[in-house]
């Protein structure tokens, strides 16, 4: 048989119903003469099995089956070299009606068919195929007056239609390819994913590179008529490696649409951890953000009392998204997540503590980092601190070949992340090893009569072992998470935002001779940019006229308005000897400057001062406090009320 003889009898083992001659000569623009002959050829070819193809007058062509099961003659014909030639005709016209229907909205049956010139009979017979691809999935191809369209959720539509073109062979047929693909727009998008991986250090398994390359078309072909996964997944926070990828997905889908909506983020994050890794990362940049970064990071581990300028990780990871980050910033492109509140509620203190930190960024830059901004950062000190638990132990049973071993352990390692800690073991070394004490044996050798469990892989690592190695890791990860060992409690969280508030403004035994030089000092001791302010001195005294700020416990609160305030920020001072604020007799002062888009912020942290000021012993305590670290050490110890 030639080629299109071959495309004759697989189209008919699909079809139930006849397809006349002058269908086929349509289709393959020959004449019905020629068609009537390659029935003939196709008849010599089955004539060793009990299965015919009849020609019945003014009914057209069929199949017929002698005890033959049309699922053995199907079986048969895919060992065909013709079966890769995109499975016949039929089948490429099935797949080039179910691009057009990914790629508009409605396709009308009628200019279908003539434009393919085939009748809408044959339209509706290969609806039947595509049908039968969708409905199991609850996704249906709908008839409405002469136009056809799909109906469904939008991402098992994806999933069905990127399968399908994965079956077919899609990606090494060009003639397939310019269906769903413009010019140039396949390079473009492989340059597109390419970079992100570069620059990410993100690693695709062999045979998913195409899967993600569909998806990747597949997004782009959607969106342009308005289809996209709205629905959000719940974001498992839990899952390190969802976090580490999300950040990814966000940028390899933002390169291909204008507008990146969460639930495509979320489904492409959960693909990339299913058939993708980070590689081990090393240092390549001398860029001049290295500095800053480095600052941010040094903040951040002050702040938390951890040594996080050792992990190169998080240095290389941050310097991949800074940059992009401050663009952002700078051209006010605000962008929504509902991963943001889910990172607030989950990781409060961290949170915190990088938005207290992250004024290195708003310093060196000029911009103001916006929530959402601050999340991402958080996810990535998260992934750091979580790589501060106790690291997986895995011994790996290697075969005696060198190479083979060496790629094995290089496999396990991205599969697992690069801080784990992994050992190759011998055979004849398995049984002197103490197996209580590790979380993982994975052997590429089969083990006989062994009691303890463990994970047989082949030497060459097929999928379904990387799966299971990835998915034991995941369980790991998230049943060995101590990030309450490492994060500090509320009452830290709010001594450590006190402190940043202060700074190094506290200053004792001052002496001052009324409320307003008492006030002139305070607004002294500020940033530049408040003290220079006249309307943020001008709010202070203000403030002061319409109503004492002073208690009768002896400490004074003046405070700033916040629509004046640029930098939030506390000033303390303690006086030699108490001075009248008003009615009362006053020894510590506190101006208290804080700008509204800080207020929710610092409301706790304030909070937990202004519980201790009805106190007179705990403002006693701090007056007569001889050096800072006597002072911060009452400032937040217990308070003892006076009693009645």
């Amino acid at each position: 048989m030639n080629q299109r003889q071959f495309n004759i009898l697989y189209q008919l083992t699909k079809e139930a119903e006849p397809i006349t001659g002058s269908e086929f000569s349509q289709q393959f623009q020959v004449s019905t003469k020629t068609i009537y002959k390659d029935i003939e050829q196709i008849n010599l070819y089955l004539k060793d099995c009990p299965a015919y193809v009849q020609k019945k007058s003014s009914v057209g062509i069929l199949l017929c089956y002698q005890g033959f099961s049309r699922e053995k003659l199907l079986a048969e014909l895919k060992k065909s070299p013709y079966f890769s030639e995109i499975n016949g005709v039929a089948d490429l016209r099935a797949l080039h009606l179910l691009v057009d229907l990914l790629l508009h909205t409605q396709v009308d049956i009628l200019d279908w068919s003539m434009e393919h010139y085939i009748s809408e009979a044959t339209v509706r017979r290969d609806l039947e195929e595509i049908d039968r691809l969708f409905l199991p999935h609850s996704v249906t191809v709908q008839r409405l007056n002469g136009g056809i369209r799909i109906e469904g959720d939008e991402e098992t539509i994806r999933n069905i239609s990127r399968n399908y073109f994965l079956d077919c062979q899609f990606l090494s047929n060009e003639t397939v390819q310019n269906l769903l693909i413009t010019n140039g727009e396949l390079e473009e998008t492989l340059h597109h994913i390419r970079q992100c991986l570069t620059k990410f250090h993100f690693t695709i398994q062999d045979g998913y590179r195409d899967y993600l390359l569909l998806d990747m078309l597949l997004v782009k072909t959607r969106s342009r008529i308005n289809k996209h996964i709205k629905k959000v997944k719940k974001f498992n926070l839990s899952n390190k490696r969802m976090m580490e990828v999300y950040l990814l997905a966000r940028e390899l889908l933002g390169g291909l649409v204008e507008e990146v909506f969460e639930g495509e983020i979320v489904v492409l994050a959960e693909a990339l951890i299913t058939f993708g890794n980070y590689e081990q990362l090393y240092f390549q940049s001398n860029s001049p953000i290295k500095r800053i970064t480095r600052q941010l990071i040094q903040g951040v581990g002050d702040m938390l009392g951890l040594d996080l300028l050792q992990d190169q990780y998080l240095e290389q990871m941050l310097l991949n998204h800074i940059p992009a980050m401050i663009m952002r910033l700078k051209n006010r492109m605000k962008i929504k997540s509902v991963v943001t509140e889910e990172v607030k509620r989950e990781y409060s203190v961290l949170y915190h503590v990088i938005w207290l930190s992250s004024h290195v960024l708003k310093d060196q830059f000029l911009v103001e980092l916006t929530d959402t901004e601050v999340a991402f950062l958080t996810i990535h000190f998260e992934i750091a601190l979580e790589k501060l638990g106790r690291p997986m132990k895995i011994y790996v049973v290697c075969p005696h070949n060198l190479a083979t071993s060496e790629l094995l352990m290089s496999q396990v390692k991205r599969l697992t992340g690069y801080y784990q800690h992994i050992f190759k073991v011998e055979c004849d070394e398995l049984y002197r090893l103490n197996f209580n004490s590790y979380d993982l044996l994975i052997s590429a050798v089969q083990l006989d009569n062994v009691s303890f469990p463990y994970m047989h892989v082949g030497s060459m690592m097929s999928k379904s072992d990387k799966q299971l190695i990835q998915n034991h890791f995941l369980r790991y990860s998230e049943e060995n998470v101590w990030l309450e060992d490492i994060l500090p409690s509320e009452e830290e969280k709010q001594q450590i935002m006190l402190k940043k508030l202060l700074g190094h403004s506290i200053f004792l035994n001052e002496k001052q001779g009324n409320s307003y030089a008492c006030i002139d000092r305070l607004i002294e001791a500020t940033s530049n940019v408040n003290s220079q302010n006249p309307q943020f001195k001008e709010s202070i005294f203000r403030r002061e006229k319409m109503g004492v700020t002073s208690t009768y416990t002896g400490i004074a609160l003046p405070h700033a308005d916040p629509k004046e305030v640029e930098v939030s920020e506390l000033v303390i001072l303690t006086l030699d000897r108490p001075i009248f604020w008003g009615q009362n007799l006053v020894k510590v002062v506190i101006l208290i400057a804080i700008s509204e888009q800080d207020i929710d912020m610092y409301k706790n942290a304030l909070l937990s001062i202004y519980k201790k000021v009805d106190s007179s012993s705990y403002i006693d305590s701090l007056w007569k406090s001889k050096h800072l670290e006597e002072f911060y050490h009452r400032l937040f110890s217990e308070v003892v009320f006076d009693s009645i």
